[in-house]
């Protein structure tokens, strides 16, 4: 399950959230994870265009403990089609 969300000051839930996601278990016990979102979301979320570059985090939550525990990524960049980024999204 995906969910949106901003925090700074405070933390701040976005619903309905724009965000999917898709995990399978691999062959090897690993986890592959697919997110997507439109490019165009409403706002307060911010349109994605192609040759920008993007900052963003991810958080993992156990699901039984009512989001009290969780893992937190560190921040990683994307990019659309080009440019320099941690992740680069190209059209398929």
């Amino acid at each position: 399950m995906a969910g949106g969300g901003i925090i700074f000051d405070r933390r701040q839930e976005l619903k309905p959230a724009q965000v999917s996601a898709e995990a399978t278990q691999a062959a090897d016990g690993g986890w592959v994870v697919v997110l997507s979102r439109p490019l165009a979301a409403p706002a307060p979320y911010r349109a994605l265009a192609p040759g920008k570059t993007y900052s963003f985090g991810i958080s993992v939550h156990v699901g039984h403990s009512a989001k009290r525990f969780h893992h937190t990524s560190y921040e990683y960049t994307l990019a659309l089609g080009s440019g320099a980024a941690d992740f680069m999204a190209v059209k398929q």
